[in-house]
């Protein structure tokens, strides 16, 4: 599997995994850091249909024995605030990415995606202390998805250009 940063200048600010200072739990996924870019361009880091583009106040919904679920506890606003989610299908796998505290999505349920494509400009939606981009990977398992570490799958920079103009 092959991601491209979903950032137009990436710097990760808090690891997969690692424990949240804010919340004391482990991170479902990587953070960047998008200050230097002052457009503040999210990208979609592979091929893909986006399934999910929340905007404005809604609902919070979490992902439990396959199906979303409507959380009783957050109310109006969602944890990640404008989020998008993105379905991908590499080497016979299907896999997910999510977006999360855009300031504008520019994308639409349905949209097929480019990878390095601009789907969103970042931002400091829902529950955030400041403006960055929260991407998480999630695999599809028997038992619904899994959030999983990006990281080792991020390409370089050189490849990155191959890849877009594919």
């Amino acid at each position: 599997m092959k991601l491209l940063h979903p950032t137009s200048k990436p710097f990760i600010t808090q690891h997969y995994g690692n424990k949240s200072p804010m919340y004391k739990t482990s991170h479902d996924g990587t953070d960047f850091r998008i200050k230097e870019d002052p457009e503040r361009k999210i990208l979609a880091a592979a091929d893909g249909e986006v399934v999910r583009a929340l905007t404005g106040s809604h609902d919070f919904y979490y992902f439990s024995g396959g199906v979303w679920v409507k959380s009783p506890y957050y109310g109006q606003g969602s944890y990640y605030g404008n989020e998008i989610a993105l379905r991908h299908e590499q080497d016979g796998k299907v896999f997910f990415t999510r977006y999360g505290h855009n300031e504008k999505v520019l994308v639409k349920v349905g949209d097929k995606v480019k990878a390095g494509q601009h789907i969103a400009k970042g931002g400091n939606t829902g529950l955030s202390k400041g403006a960055h981009l929260h991407f998480m990977t999630q695999w599809v398992l028997d038992s619904g998805r899994h959030t999983f570490n990006p990281e080792p799958f991020f390409v370089w920079e050189l490849e990155q250009l191959f890849i877009r103009d594919e």
